[in-house]
């Protein structure tokens, strides 16, 4: 679960298409529904917030270095307002994960979003807390 903006929730899904000692390369989507964070990116109803759902889909890269992975996540989010309308956006994102022991990580994420097409302001920034259990990978 994942909560990507106040108000919000989602789930996701990961493919890890290479893992190496040094390098991961995965890809993975997010579906995200924001309650009340939705908002036109101009004109005379700049200021009415409503709901949508997100559809995240980055590229993640990892760079492991002893018991730390940074986490580089370039892509694409499309975004469908209450209306029914869609606006398509990019975001990228940095995180460090932190593997505390061989079944439990912490990972830190700061995650940015921009609009290219569409009538919704995709202008976020956020902040998160992954909490990774069970299955992680080991680089001894």
């Amino acid at each position: 679960m994942h909560g990507d903006l106040p108000g919000s929730f989602g789930v996701d899904g990961k493919w890890n298409a290479v893992r190496t000692g040094p390098f991961d390369l995965a890809f993975m989507a997010r579906v995200t529904a924001s309650l009340l964070n939705t908002q036109p990116v101009n004109g005379p109803y700049r200021d009415e917030r409503g709901a949508g759902g997100f559809l995240h889909l980055p590229i993640l890269l990892g760079f492991n270095v002893d018991q730390l992975t940074f986490v580089l996540s370039p892509g694409s989010v499309t975004l469908l307002n209450a209306q029914g309308r869609l606006t398509q956006g990019v975001r990228g994102g940095a995180a460090v994960q932190l593997r505390i022991t061989s079944r439990f990580a912490l990972q830190p994420e700061v995650s940015w979003m921009r609009e290219v097409a569409g009538p919704t302001d995709m202008g976020y920034v956020a902040l998160g807390l992954g909490i990774i259990v069970v299955n992680l990978p080991s680089y001894e």
